[in-house]
């Protein structure tokens, strides 16, 4: 054979096989023959896009900084999306033990990317995400940092933005919100987050965005008959049920947005600020429509957390003329005919109330 035409062959070869199958030079082109002879074309053109296919390992703590830029750098939703599925794996519920060192450990920021998809992204980059930061909101160590750190108004507004927004999310926001609202120490500036308006500071009263009006606005918009729902200590759990329907979602919704303001009410000034808008008249309603007894209400129900919320809304005088022109006192009687804890908080709301009609009545006598 010519030395021309063994280049030609060889040339052919190398262009026609893959990359993984090596072509060599002169004496050795038997050996490529005899590969080929072996193996049949599916399996010399498969192996390199099996390599290039196959599935990335399970992430770790150190690939955090990489996922952070995929998602602060690239343009593509996509590939923000993967890399908020990985920060989620890395806090899901069989990983729990990673959820303080990833907030807390001050090696790096997920606060801030993930709020970024909150706000920037949809569908699923939007989802995990949110189901992200729900599970770092768990661990009591994560939430100062959550709620009073530096990235604390990126993550309560692109909360706020998915609830305004009536997202499907909107629930898992609303049980993040209560999460954080457990350390008594941030509830003042949870609730009064109001984020500039036309480039003008403006109180939550006068804020439409401001998470006080958005979750006034999402019990108002509640669905006609709530559902008397129990919950779940464990909120991964309640994360991995699904929703099937846009109104279960919403339902979720307002019973995550009762629980977070009757945490949310411990605060006077708080309570002073929920008085003033209609979320007493809503959550009193709530009671009047719930289809079971007080005897069947189940913990963290829709019901239970909206006798909460009224109990903590009592224990403020500035509150009581709202509770009384709302019906409050009336809605819980059949609560406060039982022996229970339940009774208890509502014999304390009646006597409060009771005690502030009989201050009134004097007044204008």
């Amino acid at each position: 054979m010519h030395y021309s035409s063994h280049l030609t062959l060889t040339t052919r070869l190398s262009c026609a096989l893959p990359a993984n199958i090596r072509v060599f030079h002169c004496s050795k082109e038997t050996a490529i023959l005899q590969q080929m002879k072996t193996q049949s074309w599916s399996q010399l053109f498969r192996a390199p896009f099996q390599a290039a296919s196959a599935p990335n390992k399970p992430p770790t703590l150190d690939d955090i900084p990489d996922l952070i830029d995929q998602i602060m750098l690239h343009s593509n939703s996509e590939t923000r999306a993967a890399a908020a599925k990985r920060i989620y794996e890395l806090c899901d519920v069989a990983h729990k033990e990673n959820r303080v060192p990833m907030v807390c450990s001050a090696k790096y920021d997920v606060l801030t990317p993930l709020a970024k998809c909150l706000t920037q992204d949809s569908g699923k980059g939007r989802h995990l995400a949110c189901l992200a930061l729900n599970n770092l909101s768990v661990p009591p160590e994560n939430r100062h940092a959550m709620a009073l750190g530096p990235a604390s108004k990126d993550v309560i507004g692109a909360l706020c933005r998915v609830i305004a927004e009536d997202k499907h999310e909107s629930y898992i926001c609303c049980i993040c919100l209560m999460n954080l609202s457990f350390l008594e120490a941030s509830i003042t500036s949870i609730l009064q987050y109001s984020p500039p308006l036309d480039d003008k500071a403006l109180s939550p009263l006068d804020n439409p965005n401001s998470l006080l009006r958005v979750l006034e606005k999402l019990l108002a918009n509640a669905p006609d008959v709530p559902k008397s729902e129990s919950g779940k200590s464990e909120t991964d759990k309640l994360l991995a049920a699904a929703v099937p329907k846009a109104s279960s979602s919403k339902s979720e919704a307002v019973r995550w947005t009762c629980g977070s303001l009757k945490n949310l009410a411990k605060s006077e000034e708080n309570a002073a600020l929920i008085g003033k808008t209609n979320i007493p008249k809503y959550v009193v309603e709530n009671i009047r429509a719930a289809t079971d007894p007080p005897s069947q209400w189940k913990s963290n129900s829709l019901e239970d957390y909206a006798l909460s919320l009224i109990l903590h809304l009592a224990q403020w005088p500035v509150c009581h003329e709202t509770l009384i022109r709302v019906g409050a006192e009336d809605a819980i009687k059949p609560v406060a005919s039982m022996n229970d804890p339940r009774g208890i908080e509502a014999k304390t709301v009646c006597a409060l109330l009771e005690a502030k009609k009989d201050a009134l009545a004097m007044i204008f006598c």
